[in-house]
């Protein structure tokens, strides 16, 4: 009798012993499968990460490519609109630009009077009123045959420092002062006007309009800049 309940006791141990052996078997199986399903879930993470970066990286490099394409294509408008600008620099060279005479004066007052007191005898090819200057002076273009004319006309009023108000047309007009410019493109005007208001901030001291440039000298330096561009107010050194 005492050997059969000791029987019984071994075989209940046992299979107390193999359940919990079973249970901690499946536990420790459990566990097994969940850290290989986060290990799988982690190298899928990891191959879908190697994906996103190598993606990144060919789109990277498609960027590289459109901004160095973006880059050649602005240069090359840029030379575009440069020749362009020049073509029409050379078309207006043959002509010159009148500010400040009163809307009422007749063309013919303007090679009377105007070349007269110059002291140069100019034909008069064409001659037009544009929209530009004030709404009683609006700016008169004349074409005066060749950049010669052009050019001898700047040389007299430079050299013998001619002065010309709109009184010397008629008297009955103020003493206002008349311009004789280039004339030049919108771009060039708008150009130095830019720079003109930056003229004390640059250190300039003198800015004007030659051939259709503009170009800048500044305090205490012999070199003359031509400025293209505002990008090149930076560079007046």
């Amino acid at each position: 009798m005492a050997m059969l309940t000791v029987e019984i006791a071994k075989k209940i141990f046992s299979e107390l012993l193999d359940a919990k052996f079973k249970t901690f078997y499946d536990e420790i199986k459990t566990m097994t499968e969940s850290m290989q399903f986060l290990s799988n879930g982690f190298d899928e993470m990891k191959k879908e990460l190697e994906i996103i970066k190598n993606d990144n990286v060919n789109q990277t490099k498609d960027l590289n490519v459109l901004k160095n394409e973006n880059k050649f294509l602005k240069k090359e408008i840029s030379i575009l609109k440069q020749s362009e600008l020049e073509r029409e620099i050379e078309q207006r060279s043959s002509n010159i630009e009148i500010v400040g005479i009163p809307n009422e004066t007749s063309i013919e007052d303007v090679q009377t009077h105007i070349f007269t007191k110059i002291g140069i005898s100019c034909k008069i090819e064409k001659a037009y009123r544009t929209n530009y200057g004030k709404k009683d002076q609006k700016n008169i273009v004349v074409r005066i045959g060749s950049k010669e004319n052009r050019d001898k006309i700047f040389a007299k009023l430079k050299e013998n420092k001619i002065r010309i108000k709109a009184s010397d047309l008629n008297e009955k007009f103020k003493n206002t002062p008349i311009f004789i410019n280039e004339d030049v493109p919108f771009d060039i005007k708008k150009l130095f006007s830019e720079v003109k208001v930056l003229k004390k901030e640059l250190n300039l001291q003198y800015l004007w309009i030659k051939n259709g440039r503009v170009l800048a000298k500044k305090e205490n330096l012999l070199k003359t800049f031509w400025i293209k561009s505002l990008e090149d107010i930076n560079n007046l050194n």
